[in-house]
């Protein structure tokens, strides 16, 4: 049974040894996860307020319309008149589409790619 101890202290040293590097590297990638969840939900509570975000103009002026825009509706209103205006409902359904069950069923998948770091590229 001689080969058998062996293999038992090492799979404990083995178990020893992996769980501190696990742990130790987990606590630096948590610290960042930690942050970059902070913004996440930042803008998260942003689109789902439907508050349009510092760098979005809310018109977009198009005598015509020009194909659909991300976040956009091609309307009339008073206000402006013809054209792009904002109401974020792509990024929301898209978060929706994020947290639910629906995103797996959806076929353009390489949609996501439009973005960077959440930014658009």
């Amino acid at each position: 049974g001689n080969m058998q101890e062996e293999r038992k202290q090492e799979e404990k040293m083995r178990k020893e040894a992996g769980d501190a590097s696990l742990g130790e590297g987990y606590t630096v990638f948590k610290r960042k996860h930690d942050a970059d969840e902070q913004l996440a939900k930042k803008k998260r509570k942003l689109i789902e307020d439907r508050i349009r975000p510092d760098d979005v103009d809310y018109f977009i002026s198009s005598k015509t319309f020009q194909g659909s825009k991300r976040d956009y509706i091609f309307t009339t209103k008073s206000t402006h008149g013809t054209g792009y205006y904002w109401d974020g409902m792509d990024s929301v359904k898209e978060l929706l589409g994020k947290n639910g069950e629906s995103s797996r069923t959806t076929t353009t998948a390489p949609a996501a790619a439009a973005t960077h770091n959440g930014e658009p590229v």
